[in-house]
């Protein structure tokens, strides 16, 4: 297999992949519609394939003339396959039920409500939809669930733009499975009172929700604003990671910010996290996601990840100085902290078919704070004991029945240096690396372990056997 050099490695951190949906085997030839069918009961397709005989050549809103399928108030569609030779899909006048309708190449937009209404969008999926796979232009609740979307931009947005613009329009996502999403996994527009609630879904975006400032049409774009208080769900309120990360691009991370930041990851840990017992009622991963989001508060992943780019054994001053310097403050060990916490949490969760949608980027995260750690962070253990978690003041660890001792035990630092000592941080790397290859349905997963595992094994006095059976202590290394 090639080598992934740690260049490489900082590619992953931004990687997706590519994959087929697996739409069910149609029942007969394609039907090509010469105009939309207009259902205004239930029509059950039995698995047949429909289209209009047009190939996608533009990705305009075309309108309803160039939709497969139109559903009256109330109506609903099932069983059906909406071929590849078709403008426009499935177009809702009011409330509609959509069910296992799959969508083999979306050309502007998979399903487009159009009325006042709700509407339940169930099982099936889509493919290579460049823009999205849902455009909510009406007023009412869009229920998306059991839901498969491969090759997409979003998988719903509420219309940004429409005329005579408003809401609210809500939307709720559960069970949904993404795969080789360029966007974010929903667009709502909070000041028209907008609420997105996403739970249970996996794969990966760039953001879950992403709320905006809706427009009427001729005033303008619809621009994305910095807030995520419409974001709601267990998944849906992590969306926070993406704030983090945009204000620290942006370069509003203040460290009033951070203060508000810090204050909302403890409301959610409070409202979500704190009833979870262990690692086995969590299946959506809140608990490495929650950890994650403290790695960006308090890692610039972007700087670090530059830093490595040069590899380890070559880094300029400049960029050793940095890492050092951040290794050694108070953001560098919490990170190291939390690293080991999502290490531990991935210990004790049982071995499940999917990942959650965030959990292969947030290992990898985890993977880089310790691996810059052990080769150049250390804590100051003069004078101290190991009650007194090695200098570390982090009360809010604390508040999340975290000990700092017990954690940096899982590092096993060394009292006279400081730092911890390398087998051991190894074998966290290494379990964290194990966690990604146990991952069988992400192939992004065995890219980040390959990356990581080339990353460790260029540092001669870092090599370990690829699994480890025994956890003994080994003693202090200079």
């Amino acid at each position: 297999m090639k080598s992934i050099t740690i260049a490489a490695l900082t590619a992953l951190l931004t990687l997706t992949t590519a994959q087929t949906l697996n739409i069910p085997t149609r029942s007969g030839s394609i039907v090509h519609l010469s105009k939309p069918s207009t259902i205004s009961g239930a029509f059950d397709g039995g698995n047949k394939e429909f289209d209009r005989g047009h190939p996608c050549n533009s990705d305009d809103d075309t309108g309803s003339d160039s939709a497969v399928f139109i559903l009256e108030n109330g109506a609903t569609l099932s069983n059906v396959i909406i071929g590849a030779d078709s403008l426009e899909g499935v177009h809702c006048k009011g409330a509609c039920t959509i069910k296992n309708v799959w969508f083999r190449d979306v050309c502007e937009d998979a399903i487009s409500i159009l009325g006042t209404g709700n509407a339940l969008i169930q099982g099936g999926g889509a493919q290579n939809a460049k823009d999205k796979v849902v455009q909510h232009n009406g007023r009412g609740t869009v229920t998306i669930s059991d839901y498969t979307v491969v090759n997409a931009g979003k998988l719903y947005r509420s219309c940004g733009d429409c005329s005579n613009n408003g809401g609210p329009r809500n939307v709720i996502v559960s069970n949904v499975k993404v795969k080789g999403m360029t966007s974010d996994l929903v667009g709502i527009n909070s000041n028209y009172g907008d609420v997105a609630t996403v739970s249970g879904s996996c794969g990966e975006s760039k953001k879950v929700c992403q709320e905006y400032k809706g427009v009427s049409k001729g005033n303008g774009d619809s621009e994305k604003v910095s807030t995520v208080n419409n974001c709601k769900g267990d998944q849906g309120r992590l969306s926070i990671v993406a704030a983090i990360t945009e204000a620290r691009l942006n370069g509003t991370l203040t460290r009033q910010r951070v203060t508000r930041l810090e204050n909302a990851l403890q409301q959610i840990y409070d409202e979500l996290l704190q009833s979870l017992l262990d690692a086995s009622d969590d299946r959506s991963g809140l608990q490495v996601f929650w950890h994650s989001a403290c790695l960006s508060l308090y890692a610039s992943f972007d700087i670090i990840k530059k830093c490595l780019a040069q590899g380890i054994n070559s880094l300029d001053g400049c960029a050793q100085d940095y890492i050092k310097e951040w290794t050694a403050s108070s953001a560098g060990q919490r990170c190291a902290l939390h690293a080991v916490a999502i290490k531990q949490i991935l210990d004790d969760t049982p071995a499940r078919e999917m990942q959650p949608l965030h959990v292969p980027r947030s290992v990898l995260f985890a993977a880089v704070c310790l691996f810059c750690f052990v080769r150049f962070g250390a804590f100051d253990t003069k004078g101290l004991d190991a009650e007194s978690a090695y200098g570390i003041n982090l009360p809010d660890l604390g508040e999340i029945r975290l000990s700092a001792s017990l954690l940096l035990a899982d590092l096993d630092i060394c009292a006279e240096t400081g730092r911890p000592v390398p087998v051991k941080v190894n074998q966290a790397l290494h379990g964290l690396i194990d966690a990604l290859e146990s991952d069988k349905y992400w192939k992004i997963s065995d890219l980040f372990a390959a990356g990581l595992r080339e990353a460790i094994d260029q540092q001669p006095e870092q090599r370990l056997p690829r699994r480890f059976v025994s956890r003994a202590h080994l003693p202090c290394t200079p």
